[in-house]
């Protein structure tokens, strides 16, 4: 009820004034943008993705229905929303005008969305090339940098990004 009820007409989960957004996110001081943040809005239409699996096992078709179409909808708004051409990746906030790009946005995109081959080889890059989105600091969140790296098949990229960011606890 919490995250339905804050679903607001144009399809997105709004978070509310006296909230801060990191509530969802681990340390993303590097975002900058007004409006709604694109790596919020991917972990709540993940996260309604997944429900229609726990509906269906409570034996409840028409919730089941409604997360599913509810998560379809998300996933619609956000591509749209988000999505720079001509930067060549996925915008952090939906207010371009003040808006970063940083690469964990860009690898939640790969992990939760099935972005076109052009988009996604474009994402891949983005959080490869530094000069495009900074590097990761949060710990927490480089786990999803990795692993949607990984997931694209870009291995060696992601052992350097580990040796690098965690090489001085590995080699101890």
């Amino acid at each position: 009820k919490y995250y339905s009820d804050r679903i607001e007409s144009d399809g997105l989960f709004e978070i509310q004034q006296d909230e801060n957004y990191i509530i969802f996110i681990d340390n993303l001081c590097n975002v900058k943008g007004n409006g709604k943040r694109a790596a919020e809005q991917l972990i709540i239409s993940r996260a309604y993705k997944l429900a229609p699996k726990m509906a269906e096992l409570m034996n409840d078709p028409e919730k089941a229905s409604l997360y599913k179409s509810t998560a379809e909808d998300m996933m619609k708004k956000i591509e749209e929303i988000f999505w720079d051409e001509n930067a060549g990746c996925y915008m952090d906030a939906s207010d371009w005008d003040s808006s970063t790009r940083t690469q964990i946005t860009n690898a939640l995109f790969l992990l939760y969305t099935d972005p076109s081959p052009a988009r996604n080889l474009s994402a891949q890059m983005s959080i490869l090339d530094r000069t495009i989105t900074p590097p990761m600091r949060a710990g927490y969140m480089n786990f999803y940098v990795t692993e949607g790296l990984a997931r694209q098949g870009k291995y060696t990229e992601v052992l350097d990004r580990i040796r690098e960011y965690w090489g001085g606890m590995i080699d101890r």
